[in-house]
């Protein structure tokens, strides 16, 4: 009787780490965020706003995976840009009369994915600060108008030629959050990221905001 219920003692004391470790691994919290990101080109420099929703999923006591998924506003720029120039006779047999063809161009971001590890360390029971490395992906659609004249004296008679294509471009995340907890599910993050480009020719990304979470065992 005795080593049967010794047996059961020592069942209970393992299955009781593990069962903790199981729910611990298992935490996961969704997160609704609101911020500010800046543009990787120099076409279209500036900030816009960002809108993201998310998890962050426990892969230990100190470290999780955070995706997020996010939309911008404005989700289009425009510009503007007077390229090759092209030469005509004059009609007074004078010296040739250059023109410029126009580009109006334009890229809408469809959608902003990011996948991030954090280092969480926590201080005292309700703030913790963390460390964010990862990638951000931006869907991006670019489109192009190149109006180019073919005559002098009807501004009507142009050629046009029109592109569109979606490109995927990344940056390579790096950045803090600092939080506070509100209560047992409830906890307040701000963050800043700065985004190192995956491409030539583009610029550091700069990401700042704020998130709600809610906690779910």
């Amino acid at each position: 009787m005795r080593i049967s219920q010794a047996a059961v003692g020592l069942a209970m004391l393992i299955a009781s780490p593990a069962t903790a470790q199981t729910t611990e691994k298992a935490r996961i919290s969704l997160n609704a965020g609101a911020g500010a990101v800046s543009s990787t080109s120099s076409a279209t420099p500036g900030q816009a706003a960002l809108i993201t929703i998310g998890a962050d999923v426990s892969l230990s006591p100190n470290w999780s995976l955070r995706l997020e998924a996010g939309r911008r506003a404005p989700s289009t720029r425009h510009w503007v840009n007077r390229e090759t120039m092209y030469y005509f006779e004059a009609p007074d047999g004078g010296s040739p009369i250059g023109v410029a063809s126009t580009v109006v161009a334009s890229d809408e971001t469809l959608a902003d994915l990011a996948l991030l590890a954090r280092r969480a360390w926590q201080h005292g029971r309700r703030f913790e600060v963390g460390l964010l490395t990862g990638l951000d992906f931006r869907i991006v659609r670019y489109r192009w108008r190149t109006t180019i004249p073919t005559s002098l004296t009807d501004p009507d008679q142009v050629e046009e030629f029109v592109s569109d294509i979606r490109r995927t471009l990344g940056v390579f995340d790096f950045g803090i959050d600092g939080g506070v907890r509100v209560s047992d599910r409830w906890h307040v993050v701000v963050y800043g990221m700065a985004g190192l480009p995956l491409q030539e020719h583009h610029k550091t990304q700069v990401r700042v905001g704020a998130m709600v979470k809610r906690a779910f065992r």
